[in-house]
């Protein structure tokens, strides 16, 4: 029997060595594929390779979705490149184009784009030896609207915060469990958009409860009110809904904001001014003489959203000749 030669006895010790240096998911053989649903994560050596319950989704609204090259015991085959192709039992479903994975994974957008309960599948475009991996059932519920609470007392005050809820709502007015994402929120006034915060809210499970604070005043029915709030979908703007209407009266004023040219107030700045018991104010603003030796200045309240402009020279009936008055133009604005 032949001896062995040395070198060939060395070149085995270092590929064993080499061996157990590398990770064992780099030596795994791959032989499926996994598709992870938002609410699923991946649990290799179990039964099903993967803990968690698929959350519902809603038509019309992206979401994410993990692809994963396995093994016989659902680790990740991490040297693996393959270009996957993603379908849906959903034919209506807008689907990404194929691509690799990278390092054994890659997350692909879907969207659902009708009703009803849907199967989302990974083709291996480079292996057609491996089966195609296939997600658990998953709920896609159509978003018609967001509700806000019924609204009972309907007097509400600038920068005071106020309690409400947004809800998530199909077409039944059921609530859409499956929504768990952001939500945009407006002041909409008969004077336009206010400042509300927060402006953005996240829903979990169809629902956020919380406070918000609108700074637009707006009493111009006070019977019925004419401030509403607005939700919509970031993802999805058609999806929307309106609160019940209500009043905005001024908060309680606490400082003066100066104005100057080439400074822009914020979008809630709002005054009218009272001076010797004369009202300065109508339509669009009024200009009259105003300086800094005047003492004292005039006294503010904050029921319109109107901005009132200032110069320190005599009175212009026409506007567009206020930029060629002698004197800084100013603007003096309420702020809460």
């Amino acid at each position: 029997m032949r001896q062995a030669h040395p070198a060939a006895w060395l070149g085995v010790g270092l590929a064993l060595f080499i061996g157990a240096l590398l990770p064992s998911t780099a030596l795994a053989q791959y032989t499926r594929l996994q598709v992870l649903l938002p609410g699923e994560t991946a649990a290799p050596g179990t039964p099903s390779g993967k803990s968690g319950t698929a959350r519902a989704q809603v038509v019309g609204v992206p979401f994410s979705i993990t692809v994963r090259a396995c093994d016989n015991t659902w680790n990740t085959v991490t040297n693996n490149s393959n270009t996957i192709q993603i379908t849906a039992s959903d034919v209506s479903a807008t689907i990404p184009s194929p691509a690799q994975l990278s390092s054994g994974t890659r997350i692909f957008q879907v969207t659902f784009n009708a009703a009803g309960n849907f199967t989302i599948l990974a083709h291996d475009q480079s292996d057609n030896t491996i089966p195609d991996g296939t997600s658990a059932s998953v709920a896609s519920q159509n978003l018609a609207s967001f509700t806000f609470a019924a609204i009972s007392q309907k007097h509400k005050y600038a920068g005071v915060p106020d309690g409400t809820t947004v809800t998530a709502r199909d077409p039944n007015g059921n609530v859409v469990t499956g929504y768990t994402g952001p939500v945009g929120l407006r002041e909409v006034t008969s004077y336009g958009d206010g400042r509300i915060s927060p402006e953005q809210v996240t829903l979990t499970n169809g629902v956020w409860s919380g406070n918000v604070t609108m700074y637009r005043a707006d009493e111009t029915s006070i019977n019925r009110g004419n401030v509403n709030m607005y939700a919509y979908a970031i993802d999805a703007p058609t999806k929307n809904g309106t609160s019940d209407p209500f009043v905005v009266h001024p908060g309680p004023f606490s400082r003066l904001q100066v104005i100057v040219p080439g400074m822009t107030p914020p979008s809630s700045a709002s005054v009218f001014i009272n001076w010797n018991g004369r009202k300065m104010m109508s339509g669009g603003g009024v200009f009259f003489p105003i300086s800094s030796t005047m003492v004292p200045m005039p006294t503010v309240t904050i029921p319109t959203d109107l901005p009132v402009c200032f110069v320190n020279s005599a009175e212009t009936t026409s506007k567009p000749e206020l930029n060629t008055t002698p004197g800084v133009i100013i603007l003096i604005s309420a702020v809460a």
